[in-house]
Order: C-alpha cells, then sequence, then structure tokens
C-alpha cells in the first residue's frame, strides 16, 4: 500500500466492500465519496481552467470529443451557465509518479493535437483530471484560450471563441471562465489503490446528468471491450454487465454491441472502437 497514513487497511477494506457490491454505479460511488470525505481524504477546490485536463479514463478511455465540446457549449449558451448545473464536478489529482504522470499528460496533448485547434492548448498548469462536467470544464477552458469553433451560433467575426462575446448577457458564463469551477478532488493516491475508481466515478456521474453524447455508444462498447480482459464469455459477460450498471441510454440493446466489439472489435483494447470515434468526429 502507498505510504500514506491517511489510506489505512480499514479503509482500504471498508472501499473494496462498496466497490465489490451488486449496488448501482450511482449508489456506490455516493458511499466511496461518503467514506473519502469523512476520513478527509477527498476534499473540495476552486479550480481555474488552467488546472483542468481530462482524466485517461473518461469516456471509457476516449477521452473529449472535441465537436461534443462546443455542441455543449452551444447548449449552455442557449439556456444559459448555471452554478448549480456544475454542482456535482469532480476531478482527479494528476499521479506524483513520473511515469504515470507523463501517460496521463500526454493523453491530453494527443488529443489536443487531433482536436485541430479546436481544444485549448497545454497551459502546464493543469494539476487535476476531470471525471465529471469534463466536457463542460473544456468548453469553458476552450473559452478562455479563444479557440476556434465548429459552432456557427458560437462563432465570433473570426470564426473563434470569444469571452466578452459569449457573456455579454451571462454574468455566470463569465464568471466560471475567469475565476474557475469548484471541484471535488480526489487525491492520486486513490486511483493507485483503486484503479478502477475513476471508471465508477465516470459512469456513475454522467448517467446521473444523463451528459452522454451521441458518442454513447461507442463509449459503451469501449467499456466493454476494455473489461472483457480475459476474453472468455465469462469475462463478456461480466464486462456487459457492469456498463449496464451505468444504465446508459443504449443499455436496451447493450448485449447487441457487446457482439459487435466481439466480433470486430480489433485485438485487445478493440482498437476499431476508437477508431469510430475519431471517424465520427472527423465528419461532424
Amino acid at each position: 500500500m502507498i505510504a500514506d497514513e491517511r489510506f489505512t487497511h480499514e479503509l482500504k477494506a471498508e472501499v473494496d466492500t462498496v466497490m465489490g457490491s451488486s449496488a448501482g454505479a450511482l449508489t456506490k460511488w455516493n458511499q466511496v465519496l461518503d467514506i473519502l470525505v469523512a476520513k478527509n481524504i477527498a476534499y473540495k477546490r476552486q479550480c481555474s481552467m488552467d488546472d483542468l485536463f481530462v482524466h485517461p479514463k473518461n469516456r471509457s478511455g476516449m477521452g473529449l470529443n472535441a465537436f461534443n465540446v462546443h455542441r455543449n457549449l452551444a447548449v449552455i449558451k442557449t439556456v444559459g451557465c448555471d452554478h448549480e448545473h456544475l454542482r456535482k464536478a469532480t476531478a482527479f489529482e494528476v499521479s506524483a509518479l513520473s511515469q504515470i504522470r507523463e501517460s496521463q499528460l500526454g493523453f491530453n496533448v494527443a488529443l489536443i493535437k487531433q482536436a485541430d485547434g479546436l481544444s485549448a492548448p497545454a497551459t502546464g498548469a493543469e494539476k487535476f483530471l476531470t471525471v465529471a462536467c469534463s466536457h463542460t470544464a473544456a468548453s469553458f477552458k476552450a473559452i478562455k484560450a479563444g479557440c476556434k469553433t465548429s459552432e456557427v451560433s458560437l462563432k465570433d467575426p473570426n470564426g473563434n471563441l470569444n469571452l466578452m462575446q459569449l457573456s455579454e448577457t451571462d454574468k455566470a458564463l463569465e464568471e466560471v471562465v475567469t475565476k474557475g469551477m469548484r471541484f471535488t478532488i480526489i487525491p492520486w493516491q486513490a486511483e493507485q489503490i483503486w484503479p478502477t475508481m475513476p471508471d465508477l466515478a465516470q459512469s456513475a456521474l454522467n448517467a446521473e446528468h444523463a451528459a452522454f453524447s451521441m458518442a454513447t455508444e461507442l463509449q459503451a462498447m469501449a467499456m466493454i471491450g476494455i473489461n472483457a480482459k480475459d476474453g472468455d464469455q465469462q469475462s463478456w459477460n461480466e464486462a456487459v454487465s457492469m456498463t449496464k450498471a451505468s444504465m446508459p441510454p443504449c443499455h436496451e440493446y447493450l448485449d447487441t454491441l457487446a457482439e459487435f466489439v466481439k466480433l470486430f472489435g480489433g485485438v485487445a483494447g478493440t482498437p476499431m472502437v476508437w477508431y469510430l470515434d475519431i471517424f465520427c468526429q472527423g465528419v461532424r
């Protein structure tokens, strides 16, 4: 176990019991979070947009879809920015272990390159990896950076996001972009002890907010592929059950999606699912 006196054997056993239970994803996450808060491990923090990257396990390893980031922002601009909607914003600390930290940051740098100007460049100040409100936080970060946008309704005369223009009638939006968002933060050590904790958090919180994008089916397929590690029928069945626990909109025909992943997903890691996600970004 990591040399941190907060993470006792008793705490590990308590969290293991919850995470191994048959409860729904949101129920399990809330119970885990209650434990971490009670032990003064999870904490609240006001995070600048510059502090934030997305967790590599977001959307089951596919990360942010840049087009969905801007589509999400277009919806926010239409209905208005609401601090209450952001109350479940959650992130994990970037790892203090150099090899893992480099992988986490490298994942985000690759996403930025893939986004071709739609995503904010790295600031070098990123300390936290979002698992809930990820697309929303990325959209605010893109506003702050003045990125170009794929949404006609958001473009300034140069085709970019412009904070002054977007916040002219929405001071809550201006406040979030300039002053940041309040996040629940999980220390990096928790992920080292419970590697599936970020998966649980993003599945539970995305399900609660019904925040699945058009890539929901691909996200579910990716989750199945990742969790069917052994490749045998029992492993596939368990992977499907685990994915259904987060109640994605496609849960009623998840068995069919699982069969597609099994037959056509490719080798370990189901690379064809990731290819489909990239392809979908390109045609939108």
